[in-house]
């Protein structure tokens, strides 16, 4: 007797059939990763609220609140801060240093102009910019002014020539007629408000006595920090940082620029004027 031969089940399902049956199976485990992977995240948001939602829009009310004090703090400039603007010529020698007191709680910049010759303890500014550069200035003059000076912008000749032709021309009042014939230049003024180009401008800064350079650098400081530079803030002050030596860097400006640009737009008047010079400094060089 023969053995039985097994009968092997058929299957008659067309190709079609079977690619259905695969992409059903690969949808519903799909599905099934997705409903699961979200389910995961839904218990870890909750986790992080507290299995709260009001805790959600506490911290959202917070974070909306902190960006607006951020945003207040950022237009609001004040207390008082001491800045150097300090000249040399070409070959690098000392000419004069203007004391800049920004005082923003009065919303004014005042400037003291203090020659090379100044004393300062034992020493002259001269003597002490020789030895330590601009940096080395700020220590002394925060001594005796009583005011903290922390940061510095030191211009030679040509680059003063290079800032006020970014600026443009400058007004300054020229108390007498000029006509000077020197070695290095010559200059020719009549007495009053003359617009002042570049180079007339640094050669009457070398020309004139003390208080003309005090004048001088309020009407640069006042040009500067106009209402129709205000739309090329930033410009002008990325091309001083750029082409002056200084240890304002672009951050420190970017901290306050939109709090100055609001200050100019503010101020009716002139930014900044003249002042007498420091007590202490009066003092010792009468001595």
């Amino acid at each position: 007797m023969k053995p039985k031969k097994k009968i092997r089940n058929l299957d008659f399902s067309s190709e079609k059939q079977a690619k259905q049956k695969k992409m059903r199976s690969f949808i519903i485990a799909f599905s099934s990763f997705v409903i699961i992977l979200g389910t995961i995240s839904v218990f870890i948001f909750m986790k992080s609220v507290d299995f709260n939602l009001n805790n959600l829009v506490q911290s959202t009310t917070v974070s909306d609140e902190s960006t607006s004090d951020l945003t207040t703090a950022s237009y609001a400039l004040s207390g008082r801060v001491g800045i150097l603007l300090v000249f040399t010529d070409d070959s690098g020698e000392l000419i004069s240093v203007s004391a800049l007191d920004c005082n923003m709680d009065i919303k004014c910049i005042s400037v003291v102009q203090l020659p090379a010759e100044t004393s300062v303890g034992s020493d002259s500014l001269k003597a002490i910019y020789q030895k330590g550069g601009a940096a080395a200035l700020e220590k002394p003059l925060t001594d005796i002014s009583g005011l903290s000076f922390t940061k510095y912008i030191k211009m030679s000749q040509t680059q003063l020539k290079k800032v006020v032709s970014k600026i443009g021309d400058v007004t300054v009042r020229i108390p007498s007629d000029i006509n000077y014939k020197g070695a290095d230049f010559s200059l020719l003024l009549d007495a009053g408000d003359q617009n002042l180009t570049s180079d007339l401008f640094c050669k009457y800064f070398l020309y004139a006595d003390n208080s003309g350079k005090r004048d001088a650098a309020v009407s640069l400081l006042n040009a500067l920090m106009t209402a129709k530079n205000v739309t090329a803030q930033d410009t002008l002050f990325n091309f001083i940082m750029n082409n002056t030596d200084t240890d304002i860097s672009v951050v420190d400006y970017s901290k306050v620029s939109s709090a100055l640009t609001l200050f100019v737009q503010e101020k009716s008047g002139n930014v900044a004027s003249a002042a007498n010079e420091f007590p202490e400094v009066t003092k010792k060089n009468e001595k």
